[in-house]
């Protein structure tokens, strides 16, 4: 939990994260997501379903996506892990 925070801090400007910087933080965790797939991180984590944005806590809590297992080459791989 703690790599994911300071993982969102890092790309954090304003207390929340946008769609670019969802998928990049992801990819750190080793998920290669499609767009559908990051926009869909964005509407389920907000209770507002037209949101473009995430908070701290929601990523914390959506950063294990169980629609797909992490891609272990690419997090291993990583600058972040």
């Amino acid at each position: 939990l703690e790599f994911r925070r300071m993982l969102f801090r890092s790309m954090d400007k304003d207390g929340r994260i946008d769609y670019h910087e969802t998928k990049v933080a992801m990819r750190a965790l080793g998920f290669d997501l499609k767009k559908a797939e990051v926009l869909k991180i964005l509407r389920d984590a907000s209770s507002d379903p037209q949101s473009q944005f995430i908070t701290l806590d929601q990523f914390a809590r959506t950063s294990e996506p169980p629609f797909r297992k992490p891609d272990k080459a690419r997090a291993s791989s990583s600058s972040w892990c």
